[in-house]
């Protein structure tokens, strides 16, 4: 009963509030760089690698909600964070592999006046599984002529826990759209 009682409550405070929120579309794309052992994250024996890159790339759509500062929301995205080839002997076996994930976070964000900083968890999905990760994000907005539109300029890292940690660091640019009530 006390579960229902504060869900409700919750929900009654959120549904009063809704029309003073506004809300932010954020689209973005980044390239950065992926601190992995990649060795520890494949089932490959370090002695038959051949050449790999932690060059990482990144897709991402964002959502946040709510009202002054503190902002709640959520993204999708793309990551494509490293690739690796490996030559298998006798017979030269060449085999070619990459780690891309797609991810879905819940984000909190605490925004200054063009500033924000940004910290989230949620699931990175790769090829064999699902693995739990975090991220933290600072951005800068540049304002266009139409206050609300802008373009974001932000730094991220993120910890992904999966078999090896993988730690993308990576700078993104994009657009982004607030709709006010």
């Amino acid at each position: 009963m006390k579960r229902y009682l504060v869900l409700t409550g919750i929900l009654t405070v959120t549904i009063c509030y809704l029309p003073a929120m506004d809300l932010d579309i954020t689209a973005q794309g980044g390239i950065g760089y992926s601190i992995v052992d990649i060795p520890a994250s494949t089932d490959w024996n370090e002695n038959y690698f051949e050449d790999w890159s932690e060059l990482n790339y990144r897709l991402n759509i964002q959502s946040t909600w709510g009202f002054g500062d503190l902002r709640a929301g959520a993204e999708l995205g793309y990551s494509w964070l490293y690739y690796y080839d490996v030559v298998v002997p006798p017979v030269p076996y060449y085999y070619y592999g990459y780690a891309g994930a797609f991810n879905i976070i819940t984000l909190a964000e605490y925004r200054f006046k063009k500033a924000a900083l940004q910290a989230g968890a949620g699931a990175y999905t790769f090829d064999d599984g699902t693995s739990f990760g975090i991220q933290a994000s600072g951005t800068w907005r540049f304002q266009l002529r139409d206050p609300a539109m802008s373009i974001p300029l932000t730094i991220r890292a993120d910890l992904i826990f999966g078999r090896a940690l993988i730690i993308p660091v990576s700078i993104e640019t994009g657009f982004s759209y607030r709709i006010r009530n």
